[in-house]
């Protein structure tokens, strides 16, 4: 039973390289990039320095950067993924009631409901 459902153990590596031989040679384009992806990292970005007449000097100093990505980096994915979520329950709205709860428009940037007030101008839609 085990091996009816269970592949062999180089199946997926074997397949994904079958792919990427297909791809590669049907297209005349090279894919090797999606490799170099895998393995990116952090990067340490270095202090801005300069020597005006003997003085060394730092213009911008980077080490705060490090520090600080660590505690906004949370907020943006929270913002994000707030974003994302107002996005797909207007789409759920739109494909349910036939109009987005939130539109947006060329006069306005944000009406509530799909009719009724601007909520920047106050006016009509």
């Amino acid at each position: 039973m085990k091996t009816l459902f269970i592949p062999s153990e180089n199946y997926f590596i074997n397949k994904f390289s079958e792919i990427q031989s297909k791809i590669a040679g049907q297209f005349a384009y090279d894919i090797t990039f999606l490799q170099t992806l895998q393995s990116v990292g952090p990067r340490q970005i270095n202090n801005i320095e300069v020597d005006i007449m003997g003085v060394h000097a730092t213009v911008i100093r980077f080490d705060f950067l490090s520090q600080a990505v660590d505690s906004i980096r949370p907020f943006i994915q929270a913002w994000l993924y707030f974003l994302l979520l107002l996005y797909h329950v207007n789409n759920v709205f739109k494909l349910l009631r036939g109009t987005p709860l939130f539109e947006m428009t060329g006069h306005s940037i944000l009406q509530i409901g799909g009719q009724g007030q601007n909520l920047l101008t106050g006016g009509d839609k």
